[in-house]
């Protein structure tokens, strides 16, 4: 009720346990709600699938049953979709979904200095959709010059531009930074 004492629901004992991924994990959960009031969830379901954990509720305590989200199931050499986030926008009145990825050899993504402790050097894709059941072809988003994992987007109350911040992971020169970048559309975000 205040933001600070917490009560333990369900009798301290989890309300959704993830089924779905080759780690059966459920880590960097994000969540929306969309126009209808439904509750839309994404998590990374595996260190290293090429799909990502979906279910929706109307509640957030009665869950849909899980899905996965192939979001990159047509690039053979991604290594993992990390930390995917489901954003509304209402402009187009889709939900983008985005999450970290890394293709070893991937044309135009810098890999000079933007590499992580594992060898891991992700940049931002994202995919579109209105109903969870059809979605646009996955597309790589944001491509910085750096290591970049973790996205969030907020709309801003203030002047209603579109806020993105992101991890800069890299290494040499070490950083591990938050980096933020704005927009006016969810269609793209300046890369400097």
């Amino acid at each position: 009720l205040d933001g600070l004492k917490w009560k333990a629901l369900n009798g301290n004992k989890s309300i959704l346990r993830p089924v779905i991924g080759r780690d059966r994990l459920m880590r960097d959960p994000s969540i929306c709600q969309g126009p209808d009031g439904t509750f839309h969830l994404v998590w990374t379901s595996s260190w290293k699938d090429r799909i990502i954990g979906y279910a929706s509720s109307k509640d957030l305590v009665h869950w849909s049953q899980q899905d996965s989200i192939p979001v990159m199931m047509h690039e053979p050499k991604a290594k993992n979709c990390w930390a995917p986030e489901v954003f509304y926008d209402e402009a187009s009145r889709r939900f983008y979904i985005f999450w970290a990825t890394t293709i070893p050899g991937a044309k135009g993504i810098k890999t000079e200095g933007c590499l992580s402790e594992s060898g891991d050097n992700h940049r931002i894709y994202c995919t579109t959709t209105r109903d969870f059941r059809k979605f646009s072809k996955t597309k790589l988003w944001f491509n910085p010059d750096f290591n970049a994992i973790d996205a969030a987007v907020v709309k801003s109350p203030i002047n209603g531009d579109l806020i993105m911040a992101v991890k800069n992971e890299n290494l040499e020169p070490y950083e591990k930074n938050i980096r933020i970048t704005r927009s006016r559309s969810m269609k793209s975000f300046p890369t400097e």
